[in-house]
């Protein structure tokens, strides 16, 4: 923490010392002895202006000697009347003036720092306290034209404008304002806090070995959007699609079965666990980055914030204004920062987005274990190799493709024993139906010249346990083998065959659910049990008992007729 930071803190533009009067003040020459407050408050015409400005404590700080610069608004007394009943309004429910609407959106829409005088030459753009940018020339600030200009004060310059000037919402003060947008709103509202800027706070010694600020600029920070996206900065340009209230609820009650945890946590845990998942499967594919697209080519495609090069068939939306696409039908709203999209329902794919594939690396020891002997001592030997892209075996080529271009090959100590491996998958969800697959990687996509026995299809046997409700894994001796789904090598028996010479997917299960859920847990919920199972006739004549192993696929769907849909029948060798 900061000493004496908050309880000291005078606000950002308070003047109260001379290092804080040094760190703002410039010059003005030629102005009339009088403050921006005194030339504001002697003008009639700029009289409701000045009512508002005083009941908001405004005037204070055109008083004070920090250089400014106001645009002063030519209004009647019912808009100052209004205005202060709102400000008044969000004050009485703890709206801070910070984010009071009547000083956003109104006061420092006004007011921006330091002294800025325009000529015929002026072509700039100005940035309000408030954060937006608006267009300077030479009789007009963003189309509003000047009634007087130039008016040097002791602490500043005065412009006097016709009619209050315009404010554009960025994306993420548009969503707020929006019916409809409640739920979105206050899920990203939670995640505001406000922090120490210390670059822009004036820092007055050290106390105890601790930095003490003659003034503390306090500055609104979103851990929510600094993940996602952010809506809420200026210099930013998004897309974002706001989904009303109804969808909201809707897809809340169907991903909170997703997030269902077993009694590993106290209850008020594993209940944070599942809202907080929920909530975030649903926005983190809302964010769309408008500098990720050019302009012509918005029409084909969308590129998510979350999108990862590593992964390009994710949080990609192809054709989003087509009949099914994702924007179809929907309006625009223009913002300060880009554009926000108010939707009644969601076609977004939630397999391109948080249910996406996952693709576990074998070769990776935090998912890996293998059984010990009575000494301790690991009764597998495990290495990890690189694979090659090719091979030429007897005058024949073959080519393969190798994901991490590395895999795990595990073979038993003991010529006897059968090699066997436990992965345990974190991250998985809950009930929903996943199709599970093992990649398998043969003797000669690292060496052109294995043994004729190292070439051998292996044969092996699969068992899925997960957690029970206390926590605790299933034991291994309580549950059945996998069997081959219909339509693979073998089906409906227990042993798994490979297809030799080839980096072959083997698909070991179709549409399995999980009861708990692991994400954000620190150990998984689910292991996935290899074991050889070639007899001791069979060994090194007909199957090898090697695993080379290059990843673990598991493939989430939401219903058990998607899943039996897409399982891969016939086969696919290669790396898919």
């Amino acid at each position: 923490m900061i000493g004496c930071l908050l309880s000291g803190a005078l606000l950002a533009w308070t003047a109260c010392t001379d290092t804080w009067n040094d760190h703002y003040e410039g010059r003005s020459d030629g102005h009339n002895g009088l403050s921006l407050w005194e030339n504001i408050n002697a003008d009639a015409t700029l009289s409701p202006f000045a009512t508002v400005l005083k009941a908001t404590g405004y005037d204070r700080q055109l008083n004070s000697p920090q250089m400014l610069t106001v645009w002063a608004p030519v209004i009647t007394d019912h808009v100052a009347d209004s205005l202060i009943a709102v400000y008044k309004e969000e004050k009485a429910r703890g709206v801070k003036d910070d984010y009071n609407s009547v000083i956003v959106q109104f006061v420092k829409n006004h007011i921006a720092l330091y002294n800025t005088s325009v000529s015929s030459y002026t072509n700039d753009t100005i940035m309000m306290l408030n954060g937006k940018y608006l267009s300077l020339q030479p009789n007009a600030l963003e189309n509003e034209m000047f009634l007087n200009k130039n008016i040097q004060a002791s602490n500043g310059v005065l412009y006097k404008v016709g009619n209050k000037l315009s404010f554009y919402p960025n994306v993420w003060e548009k969503i707020q304002q929006t019916p409809g947008l409640d739920s979105i709103a206050k899920f990203f509202g939670s995640f505001n806090e406000n922090v120490l800027n210390e670059s822009a706070s004036v820092p007055g010694g050290v106390v105890d070995g601790m930095t003490v600020y003659l003034d503390s600029v306090i500055v609104l920070n979103n851990r929510l959007f600094n993940s996602l996206g952010h809506i809420n900065r200026e210099d930013s340009s998004y897309i974002f699609l706001g989904l009303t209230n109804s969808v909201w609820n809707d897809l809340y009650a169907q991903y909170t079965s997703y997030y269902k945890y077993a009694n590993v946590q106290t209850q008020a845990v594993r209940d944070s666990l599942t809202d907080s998942n929920a909530k975030l499967s649903i926005v983190r594919s809302l964010f769309f980055n408008k500098n990720l697209n050019p302009k012509s080519g918005r029409q084909d495609s969308l590129i998510n914030t979350m999108y990862n090069k590593y992964n390009p068939t994710v949080n990609v939306f192809y054709r989003p204004f087509d009949a099914d696409g994702i924007l179809s039908g929907l309006e625009a709203q223009p913002c300060s920062n880009g554009d926000l999209y108010v939707a009644d329902n969601s076609r977004i794919n939630p397999k391109l987005t948080f249910m996406a594939d996952r693709d576990y690396e074998a070769e990776y020891s935090r998912y890996y274990e293998t059984e010990k002997d009575n000494a301790g001592k690991d009764k597998m030997q495990v290495a990890a190799f690189m694979a090659n892209d090719t091979a030429n075996v007897n005058g024949k080529h073959y080519d393969f493709n190798v994901s991490n271009d590395y895999f795990l090959q595990v073979m038993a100590n003991s010529s006897g024993s059968q090699s066997k491996i436990t992965y345990t998958l974190p991250e998985t969800l809950s009930e929903v139906y996943y199709n599970i697959y093992v990649v398998m990687v043969p003797a000669i996509a690292y060496n052109e010249k294995a043994a004729p026995a190292d070439t051998l299809p292996c044969k092996f046997k699969a068992k899925m346990l997960t957690c029970k409700e206390n926590g605790s894994m299933e034991a291994e001796s309580a549950v059945r083998d996998l069997t081959v789904p219909a339509g693979e090598v073998n089906a409906g028996k227990r042993d798994f065959i490979t297809t030799p010479n080839q980096v072959d997917t083997i698909c070991l299960a179709t549409g399995v659910q999980f009861n708990y859920s692991g994400v954000g847990l620190d150990e998984g919920v689910v292991q996935l049990v290899l074991t050889s199972s070639a007899t001791s006739t069979e060994n090194r004549r007909t199957y090898t008992r090697t695993f080379r192993i290059d990843e673990i696929i598991m493939c989430p769907y939401e219903t058990k007729e998607e899943a039996d849909r897409e399982k891969w029948n016939p086969r696919r060798t290669g790396k898919n």
